[in-house]
């Protein structure tokens, strides 16, 4: 088995009932094919960096690494192609298996560079 990571990002105007469903139907569809999950990820609502499809600006992502025989990930992408609720999956082989979970990073500071500076945060001022 292999180990991958998968990126799914649903239309934004989904409810979060509606985004757990989802969920469930998508992790049903790996379970169903052989495959285990290893970790998940939800993300939420993320901008878009440009407007694809029919004007959409933002869309509800999840993150999944799985474990699954290469011969079922074309099938599985057959899968979700035909599920008009997904609006895109991306699919990246790993090696060396699921990487540990990021640590929660630490609040930003507003504050400009040069007053990070003034107040000796970036070194000498």
């Amino acid at each position: 088995m292999n180990t991958y990571d998968v990126m799914f990002i649903f239309p934004a105007t989904k409810n979060d009932e509606e985004f757990t469903k989802l969920q469930e139907a998508v992790t049903g569809e790996i379970t169903r094919l052989g495959g285990t999950i290893e970790r998940t990820d939800k993300m939420g609502r993320r901008s878009f960096a440009r407007i694809l499809g029919k004007a959409s600006t933002d869309g509800l992502y999840l993150r999944l690494w799985i474990k699954l025989e290469a011969t079922a990930i074309d099938p599985l992408l057959a899968r979700f192609r035909l599920n008009e609720d997904i609006f895109r999956v991306q699919v990246r082989r790993l090696e060396g298996g699921v990487p540990p979970p990021a640590p929660p990073r630490a609040p930003s500071d507003s504050r400009s560079d040069s007053a990070m500076m003034e107040a000796g945060r970036y070194g000498e001022p």
